[in-house]
C-alpha cells in the first residue's frame, strides 16, 4: 500500500524579493508606507515583520555574508543565537525575552536577518510570541526565508494555460 500524504495549508507572502512561509490563518498589513510586512494570526498571539533593505560596504566593494553575521546581533544583547545557511542565504537569530511599552506582559522575540550577498540585500525579520513555547514554530518560519519574487500574475484578457 502506497504511503498516504497529508496536505498541510500554508500560505507564502512575498516583499520586496523575498518570501516567508506562515499559517494560513494570518493575516496581513503593511506598514511605514509599504517598507514592513506584517503577518499576524487571530488573536495577534504570534507576530512577524519582514523588512527589506539593500545593503552595501563604505568603500562599495561586495559584502560578504559573513562580514553581516559577525555583527549581528548586537554583543550587548543576549539570548539563544541561531545561524543558518541555506544555498546563497544565509541568516542569523537571536531568541530573547522582551518587553514592550505597550503591551502589560513580557514577549518572546526572533530577532533575525537573512542576508543574499549576490542581491546586495538584507531581509530584517522579528517574530514576536507570546509563549515561550513558540520557539521552533518562530525559528522555523525565519528559516522559511527566501530571496523569491511573487509569482506572476496574469493580467486581465491573458490567457492561462
Amino acid at each position: 500500500m502506497p504511503p498516504t500524504c497529508e496536505l498541510i495549508p500554508i500560505r507564502f507572502y512575498f516583499h520586496c524579493g523575498w518570501a516567508i512561509q506562515v499559517d494560513p490563518s494570518f493575516e496581513s498589513e503593511l506598514l511605514y508606507g509599504g517598507e514592513t510586512l506584517r503577518m499576524f494570526d487571530p488573536g495577534e498571539r504570534r507576530e512577524v515583520s519582514l523588512s527589506s533593505m539593500i545593503y552595501r560596504r563604505h568603500d562599495g566593494a561586495p559584502f560578504t555574508a559573513e562580514e553581516v553575521l559577525d555583527t549581528f546581533p548586537p554583543r550587548e544583547m543576549s539570548g539563544l543565537r541561531y545561524e543558518h545557511r541555506r544555498g546563497q542565504l544565509a541568516g542569523a537569530g537571536l531568541w530573547m525575552q522582551g518587553e514592550s511599552d505597550d503591551e502589560p506582559e513580557p514577549s518572546w522575540v526572533l530577532m533575525a536577518i537573512m542576508v543574499c550577498p549576490e542581491a546586495g540585500r538584507l531581509a530584517r525579520c522579528t517574530i514576536v510570541c507570546k509563549e515561550e513555547s513558540h520557539r521552533d514554530w518562530a525559528v522555523d518560519t525565519w528559516k522559511s526565508i527566501t530571496r523569491t519574487p511573487p509569482p506572476v500574475q496574469p493580467g486581465p484578457g491573458a490567457a492561462a494555460s
